[in-house]
Protein backbone atom coordinates (compact mmCIF):
# COMPACT_ATOMS: atom_id res chain seq x y z
CA UNK A 1 0.00 0.00 0.00
CA UNK A 2 3.18 2.09 0.91
CA UNK A 3 4.29 2.24 -2.81
CA UNK A 4 0.82 2.78 -4.23
CA UNK A 5 0.26 5.74 -2.38
CA UNK A 6 3.70 7.05 -3.30
CA UNK A 7 2.59 6.58 -7.16
CA UNK A 8 -0.62 8.49 -6.26
CA UNK A 9 1.26 11.23 -4.09
CA UNK A 10 3.39 11.83 -7.30
CA UNK A 11 1.12 12.12 -9.72
CA UNK A 12 -0.76 14.48 -8.53
CA UNK A 13 1.70 16.26 -7.40
CA UNK A 14 3.49 16.66 -10.85
CA UNK A 15 -0.24 17.25 -12.07
CA UNK A 16 -0.51 20.44 -13.61
CA UNK A 17 -3.80 21.59 -13.84
CA UNK A 18 -7.30 21.44 -12.41
CA UNK A 19 -8.43 17.70 -9.95
CA UNK A 20 -11.61 17.67 -9.55
CA UNK A 21 -13.36 14.42 -7.37
CA UNK A 22 -16.49 13.80 -7.07
CA UNK A 23 -19.05 11.13 -5.04
CA UNK A 24 -22.16 10.84 -7.03
CA UNK A 25 -24.13 9.36 -4.43
CA UNK A 26 -23.51 11.07 -1.69
CA UNK A 27 -25.94 13.57 -0.77
CA UNK A 28 -25.38 16.86 1.03
CA UNK A 29 -22.68 19.18 0.73
CA UNK A 30 -19.47 19.44 2.93
CA UNK A 31 -21.01 21.85 5.33
CA UNK A 32 -23.66 19.44 5.62
CA UNK A 33 -21.71 16.27 6.71
CA UNK A 34 -19.19 18.00 9.00
CA UNK A 35 -21.98 19.26 11.01
CA UNK A 36 -23.65 16.07 10.91
CA UNK A 37 -20.33 14.63 12.53
CA UNK A 38 -20.25 17.10 14.80
CA UNK A 39 -23.41 16.32 16.56
CA UNK A 40 -22.86 12.57 16.31
CA UNK A 41 -19.68 13.50 18.45
CA UNK A 42 -22.04 15.68 21.01
CA UNK A 43 -24.62 13.03 21.18
CA UNK A 44 -21.51 10.25 22.31
CA UNK A 45 -20.38 12.93 24.96
CA UNK A 46 -23.60 13.75 26.31
CA UNK A 47 -24.12 9.92 26.31
CA UNK A 48 -20.87 9.63 28.46
CA UNK A 49 -21.25 12.41 30.50
CA UNK A 50 -24.67 11.03 31.98
CA UNK A 51 -23.84 7.62 32.19
CA UNK A 52 -23.28 7.14 36.21
CA UNK A 53 -21.66 4.35 36.00
CA UNK A 54 -18.27 5.97 35.05
CA UNK A 55 -16.07 7.22 37.58
CA UNK A 56 -13.46 8.80 36.27
CA UNK A 57 -12.51 11.34 38.94
CA UNK A 58 -9.60 13.19 35.91
CA UNK A 59 -12.89 13.82 33.86
CA UNK A 60 -15.55 14.75 36.23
Amino acid sequence: MELYEAMLVRLLTQHVGTIQVTFPDLEGTAAQLVECASYQALVKIQAILRDDTLSDPECF
